[in-house]
């Protein structure tokens, strides 16, 4: 299977540590340029609809945050555009051991399954997050799906059909791309992941480049306060309906 590293070209340190890794366990692949939020005017920058994301989430996205969803919808672009399952990963994880055990079969799983993360963080580091198994992929690995959402882009498997779906549904980068990754009423597309996590992300040793800077709660109005909450309400009910 084709991998891809999403990777600033300034990170040399990074790309160094990722290459090293991936070179330990015989696996081949292609950094991917990401884009620099820091730039003016950057590529995509203009999907940002920040009066609609005050609206629904009640604060608004970084310019790391909107060149990291604007990478990620390059990469669904050349997924597309090579008409294949592909990896791709960010350069800050961690790669556990199971991760070279499995990487062979990711061909065949991703024939069922169109979008599969390589590990949960956050809420899926909670034991009270109920987990559903979905198949037993060896005898130490599953394929599960979280009752919770899990943040994080450290790493998936993507197919075409999931690719175009989430660049059909991309118009507009209204929230972090992890995010909206796991909504399937915004794509029809489920999000899977494997257990036990083949890939992890420590942010105390590796912190974030691409989307540094989390979302900025500042003041928001009264109106906003209660169309985020009323939004927020909607997306409740849409997590029980598509777990």
């Amino acid at each position: 299977m084709k991998t891809f590293v999403i990777s600033l070209k300034k990170s040399i340190e990074r790309r160094q540590r990722i290459q090293d890794s991936l070179a330990s366990i015989g696996i081949e692949f292609t950094f991917f340029d990401a884009i620099d939020g820091s730039q003016d005017s950057f590529l995509h920058s203009d999907k940002a609809a920040p009066k609609k994301t005050t609206r629904r989430f009640g604060y608004n996205l970084e310019n790391g945050e909107i060149a990291c969803y604007a990478s990620h919808y390059l990469m669904w672009e050349k997924c597309i555009e090579l008409n294949q399952a592909i990896l791709v990963l960010e350069d800050n994880g961690t790669f556990t051991e199971q991760f070279k055990n499995c990487f062979h079969l990711f061909d065949q799983i991703s024939e069922k399954y169109d979008f599969i993360k390589l590990g949960g963080t956050h809420h899926t580091n909670k034991k009270t997050v109920k987990r559903y198994l979905i198949e037993k992929i060896s005898p130490d690995i599953s394929l599960i799906r979280y009752g919770k959402r899990n943040a994080g882009t450290v790493g998936y498997l993507i197919t075409p059909k999931a690719a175009e779906y989430f660049l059909k549904n991309s118009n507009e980068f209204l929230e972090p791309v992890d995010n909206f990754m796991e909504k399937p009423w915004r794509h029809s597309i489920k999000a899977y992941c494997f257990q036990p996590n083949l890939l992890i992300r420590e942010p105390s040793v590796i912190p974030s480049v691409i989307g540094s800077n989390r979302k900025n709660k500042g003041k928001i109005r009264l109106i906003h306060r209660l169309s985020k909450e009323a939004y927020k309400a909607y997306e409740k009910i849409q997590y029980k309906l598509h777990k």
